[in-house]
């Protein structure tokens, strides 16, 4: 790979400078081949010791410097002190070349510019590129699947994706199915809202697989589900008809209000936010772990309003929205503030320029505000929290925006005599009678 026989052009004239009659081999060795892709690092170093740098001219000298890098940066089968050693010998062949090349300005400029885009070309294809990784023998499309989703690996999907459009294109559907099965946590199995948690929660494949259009769609799940579905069908990972039942016809909202309400407050006025994912994470302190809570509680209430719209309206979630005030009246406030927050938060991780999903956002936003400011905490330990944090809040939005579908769907399809009768303490409660059908 590379840019071999760009010496050729380098300065006219200049491709062999002839030493001293005195410094010259007593045998000068024979014509340097034309390519030196089969050299090892020993066959080079044996090379230049025989022909002496003052012998090699710059085209000869610009085709070994390529080979070096070759080895230090390309080569499989190279071990790790031939790429150490390689590297060392390259950058003192290069200083050889710069300083051949001092006299003529343009030639160095050029032989730059060609290390350059050596360089280049070994980002794209070399050692550590995606490229490298899925080009090793042997490896089915599965393990090359499997190496790609690699969290690891992420970052070098952008650089694949634009050297290698086609073979990308052939590829996607299968690593979107796999990203999918592979991130799926226990008790999620819809399809969508994983792939739309994965990109909130920057999963790094996820993002860098969908274009910014999908991303958007997938961002809007719970509002416009149909088309956060349709990415899923383009790649024909769904049916191109849903065999879901409707959600028709609709549950009056006073009682949709009052399930919603039960779901993010418990009898005794807490949130009923279960903190066992917490355990494994015992450096959360009280605080911590409060205002996970709340923020929490803010989030099920946000993921009920845009279920709710996207399905029936914005009247209709205004109706919701003014049970929770009503319902929730001491607290409102505070978690009207984290729903706009989070609000805010989807708008920036919306545009084209956004590199972070909304779930991390918001989860390292409110972490902030509740570490120390003595900044006596380990770096290590708060991306720790921050992980952890993203974790629990990303579970819980997945968990929701199916959730809450499922509860409407099974109300709707529900032949209810569902009422809301007073309680003893004059509180309305749901009565449901219903056979499903």
């Amino acid at each position: 790979m590379g840019f071999r026989g760009f010496f050729n052009t380098l300065i006219p004239g200049s491709n062999k400078q002839s030493a001293p009659p005195h410094q010259q081999p007593q045998n000068p060795p024979a014509e340097p081949p034309e390519d030196f892709a089969d050299y090892t690092l020993d066959d080079v170093i044996k090379f230049t010791s025989t022909m002496g740098s003052g012998f090699l001219g710059a085209r000869t000298m610009g085709r070994l410097s390529e080979r070096l890098l070759d080895i230090a940066f390309d080569e499989r089968d190279v071990s790790e002190k031939d790429r150490n050693s390689a590297a060392v010998l390259y950058e003192s062949l290069v200083k050889d070349i710069e300083q051949g090349l001092a006299s003529h300005p343009d030639g160095l400029v050029a032989f730059k510019a060609a290390q350059e885009m050596h360089f280049e070309s070994l980002r794209s294809y070399g050692r550590g590129s995606l490229c490298w990784l899925i080009s090793a023998p042997g490896l089915t499309d599965t393990d090359m699947i499997n190496i790609i989703i690699e969290s690891e690996n992420g970052a070098l999907l952008p650089r694949f994706i634009n050297i290698a459009p086609d073979v990308w294109n052939g590829f996607k559907a299968k690593v979107l199915k796999m990203l999918i099965y592979d991130r799926q946590r226990s008790g999620e199995s819809n399809a969508v809202f994983i792939l739309a948690g994965l990109v909130a929660a920057s999963d790094q494949v996820a993002f860098n697989a969908l274009t910014f259009n999908e991303r958007s769609a997938l961002l809007n799940a719970s509002m416009d589900y149909s088309s956060a579905r349709q990415v899923l069908v383009n790649y024909r990972l769904l049916p191109e008809v849903s065999s879901a039942l409707p959600f028709e016809p609709r549950v009056d909202s006073g009682v949709i209000a009052q399930i919603a309400t039960l779901s993010v407050k418990g009898d005794d006025g807490e949130s009923p936010w279960n903190d066992n994912a917490l355990s494994a994470h015992p450096e959360f302190n009280d605080d911590q772990k409060a205002g996970i809570g709340v923020v929490l509680v803010a989030l099920r209430i946000y993921v009920w309003l845009e279920t709710l719209e996207g399905l029936y309206g914005k009247a209709y979630a205004s109706n919701v929205e003014e049970s929770f005030k009503n319902v929730l009246s001491s607290s409102w406030s505070s978690l009207e503030h984290i729903i706009e927050v989070i609000r805010g938060s989807k708008r920036e991780s919306g545009k084209e320029t956004a590199t972070v999903g909304w779930d991390s956002m918001i989860a390292i936003g409110y972490m902030e505000a509740y570490m120390p400011n003595d900044d006596t905490m380990p770096e290590e330990t708060k991306m720790s929290l921050y992980h952890a944090a993203i974790k629990i809040y990303n579970a819980e939005h997945v968990y929701w925006m199916n959730q809450d579908r499922f509860l409407l769907r099974y109300l709707s399809l529900s032949n209810s005599f569902i009422t809301l009768i007073p309680d003893t303490e004059g509180h309305r409660r749901i009565s449901v009678h219903s056979q499903v059908v």
